[in-house]
């Protein structure tokens, strides 16, 4: 994703969140922080959705694997517990955010691995002692790309063959 898409994302975010925000967050128990996580990640789901261009357009229910991230509240908060409540809450927003990148990483790995890519190289343009020379003889080509990714690395592979 580029830098402006990360932005429109973070905005279209903040502006839901900042709405959702309007009214108080009353959390007394844990059952209140899933359910306002919960809100959270639809607003974040439904954000990416209105300004990703390839975001997941259906989630599959998962049961919680034995790995979750488990968060124990207190009963009420007050001054002296609000401290490990708000670190608690830090350190749940960071799996959090490392299990969307890893989504969202996962699905831009399976876009890739479905729109395969291909490469025709029709022409290429070869530089001997200053001079260079623009070779468009497709089995010349063939050679010396095979040449050039051999050797790119530093040193000779075996030749392989390319196909057209």
């Amino acid at each position: 994703m580029t830098t402006n898409k990360w932005q429109e994302l973070q905005q279209a975010t903040d502006a839901r969140v900042d709405q959702f925000l309007a009214n108080p967050m009353i959390i007394n128990k844990a059952s209140d922080l899933n359910t306002y996580w919960t809100i959270i990640q639809r607003i974040i789901m439904n954000a990416a959705i209105t300004t990703v261009d390839n975001h997941m357009t259906s989630i599959k229910y998962k049961p919680p694997s034995t790995n979750c991230y488990n968060i124990q509240l207190p009963t009420s908060i007050d001054a002296t517990n609000i401290m490990n409540v708000r670190q608690q809450i830090r350190a749940f927003h960071k799996v959090l955010k490392i299990r969307y990148d890893r989504l969202i990483k996962k699905q831009d790995d399976k876009n890739i691995k479905e729109n395969k890519c291909t490469i025709i190289i029709d022409r290429v343009l070869q530089s001997n002692n200053g001079t260079s020379t623009l070779i468009t003889d497709p089995n010349e080509i063939k050679k010396l790309t095979n040449q050039h990714f051999q050797q790119c690395a530093g040193g000779t592979q075996i030749p392989k063959e390319i196909p057209l």
